[in-house]
């Protein structure tokens, strides 16, 4: 039991210590390529989620470490009746029951929100494509309206609320706030519908860019890692409910990785160009000669090329955020393919590739295409 605490421990804490260093490594990047002004609504969301990540962290050390995975759950009738309220075990199980209704509300906090941040990074891809917002609004509702139905099961499930903790009689089986039937199988379906949701909506966007095949794929890949969660979702809840023994301590443990996948894959998409970059070297690509741009070519309606005025110098992050993208992180017209009335712009670079580069200036930001 000493072993498996200390190994429950060390857990949480590499968990907690990859997830916070991914968050705020994405932060870093997105600053160093927009600054604090340019952030979105996906950026301040993986904040507030580390915040709540670590919360779900300290309960599930107490429930798994200091309440050692006890909760109501798991008693014959006999061991209820010959527990003694003021003993060390009682105690232990009321407040194990209690973390538990504590933690499942954090986990769906934490998984509800690495979907909003995926569809509000969508929303940045697609700000200046209009048709897109509608679905992204829709997905918003229907994690919003799922959170919520979600909550009502896990507060009203159990009624009256008190004996969710209750240790003598036996309250019945779905008082267990660990392995509620209502519960597991409620937040199962409403994580899968909403995660389904929320994966389809890049899909026509990623597939309609302006970009090679194999990047299309790569792209697409990196978004449908999110698909990940599902499955670690339905194995949670198999070894919840085919466990006999300690319901409390698998809820609890398993609750927190889920959610440890959540947040990786999540924000995979975002990090893959800065992963690419440290990995160039071992592939060999810092060896081959960047290529440049000095100035970049509008064609107007007429057909009649012209330079836009200005000039100015990208960041590499600005150019090797994501390949497709404009400068700060959006789809243009341009990477979509399609006829704008003043501009279209293929530069043929390799964005993920290119570290220096010098493109110009557009005043008017709707002909910013990039």
């Amino acid at each position: 039991m000493a072993s498996d605490t200390t190994l429950a421990t060390v857990e949480i804490f590499v968990l907690l210590g990859i997830s916070t260093a991914i968050i705020v490594l994405r932060t870093y990047v997105r600053m160093t390529a927009v600054g604090w002004e340019g952030l979105w609504a996906d950026d301040y969301i993986m904040i507030l989620v580390v915040l709540m990540y670590s919360v779900l962290a300290a309960c599930t050390q107490v429930a798994v470490v200091k309440c050692k995975g006890l909760a109501n759950d798991d008693m014959t009738p006999e061991q209820r009746a010959s527990l003694d309220p003021e003993g060390e075990e009682y105690a232990l199980r009321v407040l194990g029951a209690k973390i538990e209704i504590v933690s499942r509300v954090l986990y769906l906090v934490v998984l509800w929100m690495t979907k909003a941040a995926m569809l509000a990074f969508c929303r940045r891809l697609t700000e200046r494509l209009g048709k897109y917002k509608k679905r992204i609004w829709v997905g918003i509702i229907l994690l919003a309206a799922s959170w919520l139905a979600d909550f009502l099961i896990t507060i009203f499930n159990c009624r009256p609320f008190p004996m969710n903790w209750q240790i003598y009689p036996d309250p019945g089986q779905m008082c267990y706030p660990a392995t509620s039937p209502y519960g597991v199988y409620g937040t199962l379906s409403l994580n899968i519908l909403t995660s389904l949701y929320v994966f389809f909506v890049p899909l026509p966007i990623l597939w309609m860019a302006n970009i090679k095949l194999w990047k299309k794929i790569g792209l697409i890949l990196l978004v449908s890692a999110n698909c990940f969660v599902i499955a670690v979702a339905i194995l949670r809840a198999y070894l919840i409910l085919s466990t006999d023994t300690a319901g409390a301590r698998q809820a609890s443990r398993w609750a927190y990785r889920v959610c440890f996948v959540a947040v990786v894959t999540t924000n995979l998409p975002l990090l893959f160009p800065l992963l690419r970059r440290w990995m160039s070297p071992v592939m060999k690509e810092s060896h081959r000669e960047p290529r440049r741009i000095k100035t970049i070519t509008a064609w107007d309606r007429s057909g009649s090329p012209g330079k836009l005025p200005g000039a100015r110098r990208l960041s590499r992050w600005n150019t090797g955020f994501c390949p497709g993208l404009s400068e700060d992180g959006r789809l243009t017209l341009a990477s979509l393919g399609r006829s704008g009335q003043r501009a279209i712009v293929d530069t043929g670079i390799d964005c993920a590739s290119s570290d220096d580069i010098e493109m110009e200036e557009v005043e008017d930001p709707v002909r910013e295409m990039v």
